[in-house]
Formats: structure tokens, C-alpha cells, sequence
């Protein structure tokens, strides 16, 4: 038997398959064998059809590396750095506030004399502090300890901007005592505090 199939269109690829299974009879018998064959051509033709997915079976083995940038980026209108929040052109964190190209904080130091000699049959002595000013301008407070009995000191402050002020002695010869004291000597200005040390003798 023959068994003759016309041709079929399999995504562009035309394939004519001609089976002849031939009998005792001669005759062309249809046989499932016939439709078989057929289907298999076509599932192998499949693959080349265009839009059918297919397997990828290369392997990318090349890695890529994420380069680190070692500098912050800088907005170059602003100035400012992303991630930092720091303005390069100001000094000015805009998170926190703080100026960081700001002065230092102000300072100043004192200076008293080293020895101080009274007189005890005289009862008005004046001394004169003297205050050394870095980045500062306030006024400076004046305060003493370890001031001998029958001893007064007096003084307001050193104004601001000046750069000493006289201090007042007076003396109760009644109560005061010939002999060498240490006296302590404070200028205060908010929270900063510096002290000066004088050797006052009494004669």
C-alpha cells in the first residue's frame, strides 16, 4: 500500500513527505503510521520557527565590579556634598548646623604681679591686672581667695575690650598680720575661667 501526504508548511520550511507502505493489494491505505511521522517532523521542525522560546545555554561567567568612589560627589552649582550634607564653599553641615571653617572659641589670660608687698602702717594699695585676649573681646569678671584677714580687695571687671583694670587695697592695721600669703585671682567670662596666682607679703 501507498500512502501519499501533501506537502506541509512547517515556519518556512516546506516539507514533502511521501510514504509508501505498500500491500499485498497494492492499494493506498491511510495508516496512523503515516500521521505519526508527520508529527514528529513537525515537533522536530519547531525549533527553528522564529518566536519559539529556546534555551540559553551559554553562560555569562564574566563578573562585573561595582567601582567603590573614594571621593563624596559634590553638587557643582551648590557645593554641597550628597552625602555628607557639608557645604564645601561655606563650611556650613546643613544637617546639624555647625560651621565647621567657624573661629575658635575666644580666650584670654591673666597676669597679676608676682610679689605684692604692703605696707601695713599704710591703709590704700592699688595692684593693676592685666588680661591678654585671644579672639575675645568680652568684659572679664574679677574675683580673689585666700586674701589675708584685715585685707579688702576691690574691683569690678575688666571692660570689654580693655586690657587691665586696677584693683583697690585696703588695709585694717588693727587686724592685719605681717607675714606671705598666696592669693588666687579668677577672671570669669560665662564658662570660660582662667586663674592667676600672686605672693602678697605683708610688712
Amino acid at each position: 500500500m501507498v500512502i501519499d501526504l501533501p506537502a506541509v508548511n512547517t515556519g518556512g520550511l516546506w516539507m514533502s513527505l511521501d510514504y509508501r507502505i505498500s500491500g499485498k493489494d497494492g492499494r493506498k491505505v491511510n495508516r496512523f503510521i503515516g500521521l505519526i511521522a508527520l508529527c514528529c517532523a513537525m515537533v522536530i521542525t519547531l525549533g527553528s520557527i522564529t518566536g519559539c522560546p529556546k534555551k540559553d545555554t551559554k553562560k555569562d561567567t564574566k563578573t562585573s565590579d561595582t567601582p567603590v568612589d573614594t571621593k563624596a560627589p559634590v553638587d557643582t552649582k551648590s557645593g554641597m556634598d550628597s552625602k555628607s550634607g557639608m557645604d564645601s564653599k561655606s563650611g556650613v553641615d546643613s544637617k546639624s548646623g555647625i560651621d565647621s571653617k567657624a573661629a575658635p572659641a575666644g580666650k584670654f589670660t591673666l597676669t597679676v604681679p608676682t610679689e605684692f608687698e604692703i605696707d601695713i602702717s599704710k591703709e590704700k594699695h592699688s595692684f593693676e591686672v592685666k588680661v591678654a585676649r585671644d579672639n575675645f573681646g568680652g568684659p572679664v569678671s574679677l574675683t580673689f581667695t585666700d586674701i589675708p584677714k584685715g585685707v579688702a580687695f576691690r574691683t569690678d571687671s575688666i571692660a570689654a575690650g580693655k586690657d587691665s583694670a586696677t584693683v583697690d587695697v585696703t588695709v585694717d592695721k588693727a587686724v592685719a598680720k605681717a607675714g606671705a600669703y598666696d592669693v588666687n585671682v579668677f577672671g570669669t567670662n560665662g564658662d570660660t575661667k582662667e586663674v592667676a596666682k600672686m605672693k602678697m607679703k605683708l610688712k
